[in-house]
């Protein structure tokens, strides 16, 4: 059997199955119109959201800028009707006060603290700020559209620079795209890589009129329609969610995930999973006018806060700043070991192509936080390209131990031992990928490989 027809059967399967950075999409061929997010059916509306929109003195200027905004919202309700059965509804239009912008970010953390300190904005259930500052040279999602998990606010930037004027089809596309992002996090949806709602690639990145058709991948459905009645009550920067409510979010976010979702979440589905993980595990206080108890339960220990800079480096990982990333979480990955500093520097390092440093940062991560499957697959898939096959072997056996349904990782292992000769055992994990889904290519490919 040619050895080095294995080999290189590992880097690839390694690479696609295990996680990495995906790599930049081509746009298709579609025609602007497709380019409109187009869920299975439309659905029975169950709830509408009062939107105000918030618009700076550019967009003021514009003509018709109110029948604009109307469109905008218009556009997010309709995608939103025929997704999961929610409509927007446009309640008014104040003015946004004009300001240098240094980041979206900052421009969303201003307006939480004026919906809790002031001045009072219009009461809504959503509100909708769209700036019109010009976008970076290679913008990624967080330039150009943010909103938090139980928020109310999404913070857009206007596309109108981005496209020509005859393309009006085209930015609306695009602008329904960003609306329904940045309302889909709001109701629990997470990043996928690929054509999604959620992906990572923000549309001004597709050249119109080619731009790609969109649609929501099934976890962020499921997602959305289970925080569907989640109060987003008036006055409250962001939304109280309930214990039962998280635990079934929680639930939905365990592993194995897609490695659509796996492979772009990055630091963001660690943190939503331990807030919802806290949220679920709240105790209620007990009634003031309840009896003491000889021997009141034990309550879990406080965790320790998160190391200054651990998030702004957390940050700087899901929008993709590899350097800024490393630079802020390595010096914390020593101090702190039992935090996700060393998986944050280890994911920065991976991704600078320094696979000498990234493997003892995702070890030393995995020492303290053991059933983080997303971090054993990007390992594995490391030590292969050194060509340590052996501990590659090992950490894909234990990934398969608790994830037997999982085909990329059987396709690696089988991978992996053929590169070691065992050839019967890597028959055996390809055969088991085939019984799993018997239309796997790869797998008849690498079965026609074996002697």
């Amino acid at each position: 059997m040619p050895r080095l027809l294995i080999s290189s059967a590992l880097l690839i399967s390694l690479q696609c199955g295990c996680g990495g950075a995906p790599p930049a999409e081509r746009p298709s061929a579609a025609t602007p119109s497709s380019s409109t997010p187009q869920p299975a059916a439309t659905q029975p509306i169950s709830r509408t959201l009062s939107v105000v929109a918030l618009i700076d003195s550019r967009q003021q200027r514009v003509p018709d800028h109110e029948a604009i905004i109307q469109g905008r919202i218009a556009a997010l309700s309709a995608g939103l009707t025929e997704a999961v059965g929610m409509a927007a509804r446009l309640d008014g239009v104040e003015p946004l006060p004009d300001a240098p912008l240094v980041s979206l970010e900052r421009r969303l953390g201003e307006l939480e603290q004026r919906l809790t300190d002031g001045p009072a904005l219009p009461p809504a259930d959503l509100y909708v700020a769209i700036v019109a500052d010009p976008l970076p040279d290679q913008p990624v999602m967080t330039d150009v559209v943010v909103s938090r998990y139980g928020g109310r606010i999404v913070v857009m930037r206007a596309l109108a620079a981005a496209f020509d004027a005859a393309d009006d089809a085209a930015r609306l596309a695009a602008e329904q795209a960003l609306l329904l992002h940045g309302v889909g996090r709001i109701f629990g949806a997470v990043d996928a890589c690929g054509p999604f709602i959620m992906g990572r690639q923000p549309p001004v990145a597709w050249a119109s009129p080619a731009l790609r058709p969109l649609r929501w991948h099934p976890l962020n459905l499921a997602l959305i329609q289970l925080h569907e009645s989640m109060p987003l009550p008036e006055g409250a920067a962001q939304a109280e969610i309930s214990p039962a409510l998280a635990a079934d979010a929680a639930a939905r976010l365990k592993a194995p995930l897609p490695s659509e979702i796996q492979r772009c979440s990055y630091g963001s589905l660690e943190r939503r999973r331990r807030l919802l993980q806290a949220i679920a595990e709240a105790t209620p206080s007990a009634p003031k006018d309840s009896a003491p108890k000889a021997s009141p339960p034990k309550t879990p220990a406080a965790k320790s806060p998160a190391p200054a800079g651990l998030d702004e480096g957390l940050a700087a990982l899901e929008s993709e700043r590899w350097q800024a990333a490393y630079d802020l979480c390595r010096p914390l990955a020593d101090a702190f070991p039992q935090s996700e500093a060393p998986r944050c520097a280890g994911l920065a390092a991976e991704q600078l192509d320094q696979p000498q440093i990234a493997i003892p940062l995702l070890r030393a991560h995995l020492a303290h936080h053991t059933a983080d499957d997303t971090i054993m697959l990007r390992l594995a898939r490391l030590i292969g390209r050194t060509g340590d096959d052996g501990a590659a072997r090992a950490l894909l056996e234990g990934f398969v131990a608790r994830n037997p349904n999982a085909i990329k990782a059987r396709l690696n292992l089988g991978v992996a031992y053929a590169r070691l000769g065992k050839y019967d055992e890597a028959r055996a994990q390809w055969e088991a990928a085939l019984r799993i889904d018997p239309e796997s290519e790869t797998a008849r490919k690498l079965l026609d490989q074996l002697p």
